[in-house]
């Protein structure tokens, strides 16, 4: 039997994905294009989820033979799977998906179709953000019709790069000639996006959302940054200009590139480190006040602002106010709840605290039998939080499982304090599981 030459392959990075798996695969499995090759690359998973994608696939056999599986045997990253898939790949045109997200049953017809048709080297589609709250619409605003290098500049201003609703040609990829650095595992799709887009003559686009972008994943990456990570964006944003400059094409893009400097480095203003701040690229500290709002809101470049100018105590005062501001937003939506809560009659008990700043404390104080014994007396990181809808502050909490009714203490890596409401929104790692928890009371002390 003649194998079957493929117009598309589809890369699958798989990681501790066992709840979201199935939804995937059967969304990939149920593609109206018949000629797609797909890659899962398992990353040495703890929770089950090569044995959950093998007995997700058996139910779709007439694809047995376009399925490829390559299983790590530690645990590599996400970068490095992206790197493997993309080795092993043979169709005409690349793409990758999340293991926690799912496609539009003709995505990849339609883009293939549409790539084909506009003699394209990348074809890029909107998709849909979806909470708990619902989906919601995302248009990346790439005018494709204009010269190339103004495309590659729309997309680096962009502010949400990545790899699954870009289909991308063999051709690109060759002439790209990078991959992704083994110790980045986060906005690694924003590093080879970027140069892919560099290597591409041409790019086209289908303006339908044909991506579901799964945002409620408490073990995906996004929902566990911390200080690392914020270096990992600055790194990429440096071989991405290093890059530039070897090409000769830097200044086409230098102002864009400074706003992306400015975000990685806003981090360290959220975290006190004024004077790293103002070193670190200080030549980028001139374009705060033209910096997109998609990158940072105006309250948080005012905070850059006023650290760029030496203002560290009025600075200071500033993230006070933006503070007192959340905690009391924060109090008022939880009041809500709690109206919701007694209108709904319901008996589950629970009982919710809060002390703000300037201690960097938060209690929480909740009768939740569910807790297995094991986790008792053990510290267990929750990840991290931001604020405002932006990328930042960027802050590390922790909590401590005492036992049912006791106290639970979080704390804060900063002057900030996240706090969700939502037992199953603010999801720490763990192996047991919460009860849910509806809030009688809240007060702040």
């Amino acid at each position: 039997m003649k194998a079957m030459h493929y117009k598309v392959s589809v890369i699958i990075p798989v990681y501790n994905a066992s709840r979201y798996i199935p939804r995937c695969v059967e969304s990939l499995m149920r593609q109206t294009l018949r000629e797609i090759e797909y890659i899962f690359v398992e990353d040495c998973s703890t929770d089950g989820s090569f044995d959950i994608l093998l007995k997700t696939l058996e139910a779709y056999p007439e694809r047995k033979d376009d399925v490829k599986i390559l299983r790590h045997g530690k645990n590599m990253g996400v970068s490095v799977s992206r790197n493997d898939g993309n080795a092993a790949a043979t169709g005409d045109f690349l793409i990758h998906c999340d293991s926690d997200d799912w496609v539009d049953v003709t995505m990849y017809e339609k883009m293939y179709n549409q790539v084909i048709a506009e003699d394209a080297d990348i074809c890029i589609c909107d998709y849909y953000n979806v909470t708990k709250s619902g989906t919601t619409r995302i248009h990346p605003e790439i005018d494709c019709k204009q010269d190339q290098w103004k495309v590659v500049r729309d997309y680096i201003r962009w502010y949400w790069n990545s790899l699954w609703n870009l289909l991308v040609s063999r051709r690109a990829y060759e002439r790209c000639g990078v991959t992704i650095p083994e110790d980045i595992t986060f906005t690694e799709d924003f590093f080879l996006s970027c140069h892919l887009f560099m290597a591409a003559r041409k790019v086209t686009a289908v303006n339908e959302p044909l991506y579901y972008y799964y945002l409620e994943n408490s073990a995906s990456i996004i929902h566990n940054l911390n200080p690392g990570f914020m270096k990992q964006e600055l790194s990429c944003v440096e071989l991405l200009i290093e890059s530039m400059k070897a090409k000769g094409v830097y200044e086409y893009y230098f102002r864009i590139m400074q706003w992306r400097l400015l975000k990685a480095n806003a981090a360290l203003v959220f975290t006190n480190r004024f004077e790293e701040f103002r070193s670190t690229h200080p030549e980028s500290l001139r374009y705060i006040l033209s910096v997109p709002s998609t990158y940072l809101k105006p309250k948080v470049k005012i905070m850059l602002l006023l650290a760029a100018l030496h203002l560290d105590f009025i600075c200071r005062c500033w993230s006070g106010v933006i503070r007192l501001c959340f905690s009391r937003q924060l109090l008022k939506y939880c009041s809500h709840i709690c109206s919701a809560a007694r209108r709904s009659r319901s008996s589950i008990p629970g009982l919710f605290s809060m002390r703000f700043p300037p201690e960097k404390w938060v209690f929480l104080s909740l009768s939740m039998p569910a807790f297995r014994e094991e986790n008792l007396g053990k510290h267990r990181t929750m990840g991290t939080a931001g604020f405002g809808g932006s990328f930042a502050p960027i802050v590390q909490y922790e909590f401590l499982v005492l036992g049912s009714g006791q106290r639970r203490c979080f704390q804060s890596g900063s002057s900030f304090i996240p706090i969700c409401c939502d037992c199953g929104g603010a999801n720490p790692e763990k192996k047991g599981k919460m009860s849910p928890i509806e809030l009688k009371s809240i007060w702040c002390d």
